[in-house]
């Protein structure tokens, strides 16, 4: 045959691979020879052995391009591709699955599955397909897998009607819940009246609460997903009328001052009517029609309304009531005689009123709140009291009506006006004891006119005997009178109609004491000053030394203080003081007021020298003006040591230091009570000296109140420093630093830098003594200075508010501006949300509603407006797409 065929791995081998040319047909047979030839001794043997082979082609099986699919249903049609093979037996095998082929020899062929069973718990199954392909002996395989999805069948429930605009909707869900699939579905609304809107509670629950904006017919229609393939669905249509329910009132309860009264019921715009009660009405069908009742007390009204729906015999029916209270009219009267109208005192006992019979409360009233009435308020005879006299109205009340609401049905008679006539009450006030020999009484008037008497005329005259305040004056004093211990005087009041009163009180004269003082000067500033009254034998003595401290005190056999020893601690050297003495009738003196003078420190001739720039070079010299003064160094950490006596002191440096002194007393005239009482006639002093320096720099600076440091934006950031330096009258040299890398020598008044980059800049100034360098101060601001880079706003065109915490608010990114508005609008141009604040993401739209709904997915549209730090002015308006995916 030609070609030859190759053997493999020669044709010499028994065992060997055979490879023959292609050939027409779907086989070939070929018989193969073996021969062996064994040679022994020039004898050749020959044996053969043949093997007949058939060759056949082999097909190649493809379920086309497509091997795994996803169908919503029972049924699949395959596409097995039979290029090239097509001359080879084909056929489809269905694993794992009952169901039936519609010719399983056809590569098109059509499955569908038992749906019985098939899809088990959890709604779907995947089922392998193998397309086998056969010639002869020579076979080929390829597998499709398919994944059949149970399609539900929705059911939204019945056509309904409800009375208002809440309903329950029940959907049924046709693919039960197992442990391996949970049912899935939503619901939309599908028609609705103009205007009206549905809010569906939870759109994802098969019974879900819905509510409606305006009443009328909508259409809902629930839509039932295979979970595990949402475009495997179906749905279903649910009509519902909710009627409305006639929003009624009866009217508010209330009182009625007599039998009849109008009803104030409001009506929802349907048929009407009020129930029947026993009462008498205009016009039952009007809910404010006029009704009359023949008894008192409370009564029920209620007024029933209804609304027909339209598709269904459901009524929708509200009523309500109302409680009126009718109260019987009263009628009162006083039966006291008009001629019966006078009193004498402050009580009336012969008030009268008819009785107002059974349900109705009478009472007395009068304009004064303190009157009274005995028994009480409510008998019909009672004895009054009044709180003052004069004439008074009384009437006679009688109330019928609610609680709460005093006056509702009333009548009243009256006024009844009685005069009530005070009698006096006199009060001379109290017995009394005068300093000296005259006083002013005080009696306390009632009414009527008053007068003063005394038995002891002779010796007491009256400036007026009718003033109940008159000054009286005596000839002689009581006190430590035997004959006179005291004088008796009577206030007597008269009101006219015999009433009158009187009262006694009785009256004492004593002597009043001196306040004169003597005074002992201080021997020495700062020292104590002897002050003694010069009437030493008192019982009080009150003293006032204003600043003076005292030292020591002595009292006398009555404990009064008549003698003191007093200091001061200011440095004023006049004191003024004052005493005022009292006996034991209580009576004071009239004050004296005297100066005490201390004598100063003398004033001693000193030089101070000040450390220049402080570097030890202060200095104190003494020059002795009095030729008996003596100091000495008390500073115990410079100088000489402490207790040295000197006159100079030099090198010492800044600060204060106490010097003691010796000198004698200037008030030469004391020295024998001095020297006896305190020992000695000199005065010793701690003198204080204070080193100051000088040639000393304060470095001052701040920013110019005309910088708005809010405000400075790069790169021309212009501030405005003040050098507000003390140079203490040096040569000064000043050296600004300002927090930049860059400074400049300059000690104007007044200094501009411009900063060219955002930064918070720290600048100070170093001023220094021309002459003496190391004599300096620098000063700083006690913040950097805020300098921002330019305004800018970034706005995005997209957003996604879908609860993954991604791109979630709807924010401009932005820096340094002044103001900021944006706003939201819809398609429509409504608006949907604004805001102010740029700086907070969570402060940009988040997606939502006013109310906390979400907003619809779609094209929304911004307006923003901002003012930049530099004055850069934005007015941008765009689209920006809202996405939950």
């Amino acid at each position: 045959m030609s070609p030859a065929p190759l053997y493999s791995p020669s044709i010499t081998n028994p065992e060997v691979t055979v490879t023959i040319g292609n050939y027409g047909g779907l086989y070939r047979e070929i018989e193969f020879v073996w021969e062996e030839t064994n040679q022994v001794q020039g004898v050749e043997c020959i044996g053969t052995a043949s093997k007949v082979v058939v060759f056949s082609k082999s097909p190649i099986a493809s379920v086309g391009p497509i091997d795994e699919s996803e169908i919503c249903g029972n049924c699949n049609q395959f596409a097995a591709d039979t290029t090239g093979s097509g001359w080879a037996f084909g056929t489809w095998i269905a694993k794992d699955v009952i169901g039936d082929w519609d010719d399983a020899s056809m590569p098109d062929a059509t499955f569908c599955i038992d749906s019985l069973g098939s899809f088990g718990d959890t709604a779907h199954v995947r089922v392998p397909f193998i397309w086998v392909m056969r010639n002869y002996g020579c076979t080929s395989v390829d597998t499709a897998w398919v994944t059949f999805y149970q399609r539900p069948e929705a059911n939204a429930g019945l056509d309904d009607a409800i009375c208002g605009k809440f309903y329950e909707l029940g959907a049924v869900f046709d693919i039960s819940e197992t442990t391996g699939y949970t049912p899935d579905g939503w619901w939309s609304t599908y028609s609705s009246p103009n205007p009206g809107t549905a809010s569906i509670v939870n759109q994802e629950m098969d019974s879900t609460d819905v509510s409606v904006s305006h009443n009328g017919i909508y259409e809902f229609v629930f839509r039932e997903n295979n979970a595990f393939l949402p475009m495997c669905y179906d749905t279903d249509t649910v009509q519902i009328e909710f009627v409305e329910i006639p929003v009624i009132s009866a009217g508010d309860d209330k009182d009625v001052c007599g039998t009849c009264t109008e009803l104030e019921g409001t009506s929802g715009g349907f048929d009407g009517t009020w129930l029947a009660n026993g009462s008498a009405y205009d016009d039952y069908t009007d809910p404010q029609t006029g009704v009359c009742q023949s008894g008192y007390g409370d009564v029920t009204y209620t007024w029933l309304e209804s609304n027909q729906a339209t598709t269904t015999t459901l009524s929708c029916s509200a009523q309500d009531d109302v409680v009126i209270t009718y109260w019987r009219v009263p009628t009162a009267t006083i039966l006291t005689d008009e001629a019966d109208s006078t009193s004498c005192g402050l009580e009336f006992d012969r008030l009268r009123a008819e009785n107002p019979g059974t349900g109705i409360t009478g009472y007395w009233y009068t304009d004064n709140p303190s009157t009274t009435f005995d028994p009480s308020t409510f008998d019909v005879f009672v004895t009054t009291t009044v709180p003052s006299y004069g004439y008074h109205d009384f009437y006679w009340i009688e109330e019928n009506g609610p609680a709460l609401e005093p006056g509702f049905c009333n009548d009243t008679a009256g006024p009844l006006t009685i005069h009530f006539i005070e009698i006096p009450d006199a009060d001379a006030g109290i017995d009394t004891l005068f300093c000296g020999f005259s006083g002013y009484l005080e009696a306390f008037p009632s009414v009527g006119t008053g007068v003063w008497s005394t038995p002891s005329a002779a010796n007491i005259s009256f400036e007026d005997i009718n003033d109940p305040n008159t000054l009286i004056t005596s000839d002689i004093l009581n006190t430590g009178n035997e004959t006179n211990p005291y004088f008796q005087l009577i206030w007597t009041e008269d009101n006219t109609n015999g009433c009158t009163d009187k009262d006694t009180i009785k009256v004492i004269f004593a002597r009043i004491p001196g306040s004169e003082m003597d005074i002992i000067p201080p021997k020495c500033f700062g020292e104590p000053a002897t002050i003694a009254a010069a009437e030493d034998s008192l019982q009080q003595y009150t003293w006032n030394f204003f600043t003076g401290a005292i030292d020591s005190t002595t009292t006398n056999v009555e404990g009064g203080e008549y003698q003191n020893f007093v200091y001061w601690n200011s440095e004023d050297t006049l004191h003024r003081i004052s005493l005022i003495a009292t006996n034991h009738w209580g009576c004071q003196s009239h004050i004296t007021i005297d100066t005490v003078y201390e004598p100063s420190v003398p004033t001693f001739d000193v030089t101070l020298i000040s450390d220049t720039c402080m570097l030890n070079k202060g200095g104190i010299v003494f020059g002795d003006t009095l030729g008996s003064n003596s100091f000495f160094w008390l500073d115990t950490t410079v100088g000489p040591a402490a207790g040295t006596p000197i006159t100079t002191v030099y090198d010492i440096p800044v600060g204060e230091y106490e010097i003691a002194t010796s000198y004698l007393t200037q008030n030469t005239t004391h020295y024998a009570y001095y020297i006896a009482t305190f020992g000695t006639q000199y005065c010793l002093d701690t003198l204080l000296y204070e080193i100051e320096p000088i040639g000393m720099i304060d470095a001052l600076i701040e920013v110019s109140a005309a910088v708005d440091l809010n405000s400075l934006v790069a790169p021309e950031a212009s501030v405005i420093f003040l050098n507000n330096s003390i140079y203490d009258n040096v040569c000064k040299r000043c050296e600004w630093h300002f927090g930049d890398e860059t400074t400049e020598k300059n000690c104007d008044p007044q200094v501009e830098h411009i900063y060219t980059e955002a930064g918070c800049y720290e600048p100070f100034l170093i001023v220094m003594n021309r002459d003496l360098p190391e004599c300096r101060d620098t000063a700083f601001l006690e913040a950097c200075i805020p300098v921002d880079n330019a305004s800018e706003i970034e706005v995005p065109n997209v957003f996604s508010p879908n609860g993954d915490g991604i791109n979630y608010f709807f924010q401009v990114k932005a820096q340094t501006l002044r103001t900021f508005t944006g706003i939201i609008v819809n398609r429509w141009g409504r608006t949907v949300y604004e805001w102010e604040d740029w700086t907070q993401l969570e402060s940009g739209w988040d997606g939502k509603l006013q109310g906390g709904t979400d907003a619809s997915v779609g094209v929304y549209y911004y307006v923003i407006k901002a003012v930049g730090m530099d004055d850069a002015e934005y007015d941008l308006q765009g689209p920006v797409h809202l996405v939950r995916d």
